[in-house]
């Protein structure tokens, strides 16, 4: 004789009062760590964001330029969400760029070490930082703050 099982039985899903949706926005994933990057991309992609990851700042920064150069608008990106420490160029240089080149784009810093100087050179830029380590969730929210253009630290 079967034994009665609930519908639900065995998800491990996360609760979805949490899911924050970002639909048809389009998100850069720039971060060295691959787990960490993996993590933050499958997150943004479940909230259901177009997303595109790299490893570095410079790789960033070329896809950021060559969206900011497509005429038709179909490279563009609506949020940028960058380390702050990466090999080679870092997040915030990337931001002082994108600063100077006057490109669109939303940012959101992410960092482990989010010392005085740094908090206050991204208050100036007017740019929000989420301090590592961080839950998935909050990467959401963290988003969906930058993109309406609010501080974000947690």
């Amino acid at each position: 004789m079967p034994t009665e099982q609930t519908p639900y039985e065995g998800w491990e899903d996360e609760p979805t009062r949490n899911v924050v949706r970002l639909a048809a926005k389009r998100v850069l994933v720039a971060e060295d760590d691959p787990e960490l990057r993996a993590l933050v991309a499958n997150r943004m992609r479940a909230n259901g964001c177009d997303v595109i990851e790299v490893g570095d700042g410079e790789r960033a920064l070329d896809l950021l330029a060559a969206a900011a150069a497509d005429p038709v608008r179909t490279l563009e990106f609506d949020l940028a969400i960058m380390d702050v420490r990466m090999p080679g160029m870092s997040g915030l240089e990337v931001v002082y760029l994108s600063r100077i080149w006057e490109w669109p784009t939303a940012v959101l810093l992410v960092t482990a070490f989010p010392d005085p100087e740094l908090l206050e050179e991204c208050a100036r830029l007017g740019v929000p930082i989420l301090q590592k380590p961080f839950s998935l969730v909050s990467v959401g929210q963290a988003a969906l703050a930058a993109l309406r253009g609010e501080k974000v630290l947690s």
